[in-house]
C-alpha cells in the first residue's frame, strides 16, 4: 500500500512539473530551476561522463 502511495504521489509530483515546465522554463528557484533544466535540456547531469535522461533517478537533497 505504501508503493501505490508513493508511485502515485510521484506521478503527480512529475505531472505538476511538466505542467509548470509550460508556463515558464525557468525559475529563480534553484531547486525547481534544476528540475526544469532537466525537461528543457534532457539531462538532470554528467556523471562519470554519463548523462543521465530520468529525473527519477535523482535524489535530489536539501
Amino acid at each position: 500500500m505504501r508503493a501505490e502511495l508513493k508511485a502515485g504521489l510521484q506521478e503527480l509530483w512529475e505531472r505538476s512539473l511538466h505542467e509548470r515546465s509550460r508556463f515558464a522554463a525557468r525559475s529563480s528557484v534553484a531547486v525547481l530551476n534544476a528540475l526544469l533544466a532537466v525537461l528543457t535540456c534532457g539531462f538532470f547531469g554528467v556523471s562519470d561522463g554519463i548523462r543521465t535522461h530520468d529525473i527519477q533517478d535523482h535524489n535530489l537533497a536539501l
